[in-house]
């Protein structure tokens, strides 16, 4: 492969103090007035599946230092050489429900990222995945940030592979069926290294 005529600028894991510059007479606001104010809605599916990653990385000792969330990779999360798929739902969503969602992690299968042209066939590409389901039920205390109220499942690719018979999504219906109980936060690490 030739070498990119621009190639990527890679980030600086910022701490949240950094302000931003020329701002004039709007004075001081920093990268995490921008994150309150961007991110503050961890229930929405898009923040809730990077706080599911964060929750995994966090467990494994490997979201601190000059690590950064990549948009890009193949797998959410590496730790040495294992490549973590991360999924996330819950009960709960940040819109009016008629009802409770029905669990189902989805998007299991992709291509690589640097298949441009998309030749290649959608395929399980990491080598651990990890499913986290906010599992609370009730309005009134439901509270993203209490991780006794998550749940999470650990499956290797070929465990996954026969669990889901090659598919691209599974429901919790199957995992629950299936005879795979799920487990808590703080047995998460010793699980995914259990897998390894």
């Amino acid at each position: 492969m030739d070498e990119p005529k621009y190639p990527r600028l890679l980030p600086t894991r910022l701490s949240g103090d950094e302000e931003f510059k020329n701002a004039g007479i709007n004075g001081y606001f920093s990268v995490k007035d921008y994150w309150s104010w961007a991110h503050s809605n961890l229930v929405a599916n898009v923040e809730r599946g990077a706080l599911a990653e964060y929750l995994v990385a966090t467990a494994l000792g490997i979201s601190g230092g000059s690590s950064w969330r990549d948009l890009w990779a193949d797998s959410d999360l590496i730790e040495g050489k294992i490549r973590i798929e991360v999924k996330s739902a819950s009960y709960i969503q940040d819109w009016d429900q008629p009802d409770y969602s029905k669990i189902k992690f989805s998007g299991l299968k992709g291509r690589s990222v640097f298949d441009l042209e998309n030749k290649g066939e959608k395929e399980y590409k990491s080598d651990v995945y990890v499913f986290c389901l906010q599992a609370h039920k009730d309005h009134g205390t439901f509270d993203i940030l209490n991780l006794d109220q998550w749940r999470f499942w650990v499956f290797t690719r070929q465990e996954l592979f026969q669990l889901s018979k090659d598919a691209a999504s599974i429901s919790l219906k199957r995992i629950e069926e299936h005879g795979h109980p799920s487990i808590e936060f703080a047995e998460l690490a010793a699980s995914i290294r259990a897998k390894c």
